[in-house]
């Protein structure tokens, strides 16, 4: 099957989760017997496999763009159109230029995202009845909609009165080899740790609906109880020097370390040297996403402490692979964690619950083949137009 992938605001060089996204997926795609053209933002020296293209897009023009890459493919036409963007405009143009199906890949919702930022751009997109309008008939018009979570799926068909027929929810998966269970002491002594201090750990982007704010003040009340606990916070991001003005506020220089971003490759060693991941999440953001970093401690074979805002999944008790706890509340975080420190023989259980269900239930490969016989079922209807 030929799939073109359109990742236009993906910026092949960064280091971020979304990057690790479309790379991962489009690897899982092409080993599942896929042609995969991906198109991005800036290519990088990515070595991509066999059976993946990566082309730069032309022009940042959703019209330039899409004549472009129509043209490009007209002679070797795709079975499927994919884009990675919640308004699928440059799909939809190319599906029509082209005459073939495109499928919406939706990871989160922008104004969501925006409203927690308290940073819209000119007109945000909930005030804008045009381009609400324009992304709701995209949605509607698209073979298929792909959702990261159930509760995503529910707020475009509130929101963009999206069919339900249309929606298949389709979780993030994990690459189960990068992320793999190391030495706890090896990994320490690699990275210069103490080799007998609790450690916990958090890797992400660092921006307000993660809510770092909670896991500092629930690191500060750790810490009255393990003098010795320490936080390793693993990203980058426009938080940043906020969360480090607010670890100085609360005195927190020995015991939390900002890393910054770092490369793909080191990150399972961070992880590996922790006790315990942490995922957390604000309540301020309504529409959950699907996170990476929990799947990445999990398939490490490392216990978690996760928020839970209703939906969560892989469901962490469920699997008993750690703790949740509910959104901006460092006391239940706190507490969690605390139980978690005191019972190593617990934690050790859970660890290796954590990489069996990852392994069973989280790989890119089972995520490419849901989305491979979503394609075919789409291409066999063809699109509308």
């Amino acid at each position: 099957m030929r799939i073109v992938f359109l990742a236009p605001d993906v910026d092949l060089s960064r280091s971020t989760g979304e990057v690790s996204h479309v790379e991962d997926l489009a690897r899982a795609l092409a080993r599942s017997g896929c042609f995969v053209t991906l198109f991005v933002a800036k290519a990088s020296s990515w070595v991509a496999p066999p059976n993946v293209r990566v082309r730069t897009m032309s022009s940042r023009n959703t019209l330039r763009s899409a004549l472009s890459i129509a043209s490009a493919i007209r002679n070797d036409r795709p079975h499927v159109i994919y884009e990675r963007r919640v308004t699928p405009k440059l799909g939809a143009a190319i599906g029509w230029l082209v005459r073939r199906p495109y499928v919406v890949e939706v990871n989160g919702l922008v104004e969501d995202e925006r409203a927690i930022l308290r940073t819209p751009r000119g007109r945000s997109v909930k005030s804008g009845p045009l381009r609400r309008f324009i992304r709701a008939r995209l949605l509607q018009r698209a073979a298929g909609v792909v959702t990261v979570t159930e509760k995503l799926g529910e707020e475009l068909k509130v929101r963009f009165a999206v069919s339900p027929a249309k929606i298949t929810v389709l979780p993030n998966g994990v690459d189960l080899v990068l992320f793999h269970p190391i030495s706890r002491g090896l990994a320490r002594a690699r990275l210069g740790l103490d080799p007998s201090a609790p450690y916990l750990v958090f890797v992400g982007t660092l921006v307000p609906w993660q809510g770092l704010e909670t896991v500092l003040v629930a690191a500060d009340l750790v810490r009255r109880e393990r003098p010795g606990v320490r936080l390793i916070i693993v990203g980058d991001g426009l938080q940043r020097a906020e969360l480090e003005r607010t670890a100085l506020s609360r005195h927190l220089e020995e015991v939390v370390r900002f890393v910054g971003s770092v490369r793909r490759d080191e990150v399972p060693q961070w992880i590996a040297a922790a006790d315990i991941g942490i995922a957390s999440k604000s309540g301020g953001i309504r529409a959950v996403a699907s996170p990476l970093k929990l799947r990445e401690y999990l398939a490490c074979g490392v216990p978690v402490v996760a928020t839970d805002l209703g939906g969560l999944e892989p469901s962490v008790s469920d699997a008993s692979v750690g703790e949740t706890v509910p959104p901006d509340n460092p006391e239940a975080m706190a507490a969690a964690i605390l139980r978690l420190l005191a019972n190593p023989a617990a934690r050790i259980a859970m660890g290796a619950r954590a990489r069996a269900f990852a392994e069973t239930n989280l790989s890119w490969d089972i995520v490419a083949e849901r989305l491979v016989a979503l394609f075919a079922k789409c291409n066999a209807k063809g699109g509308r137009w």
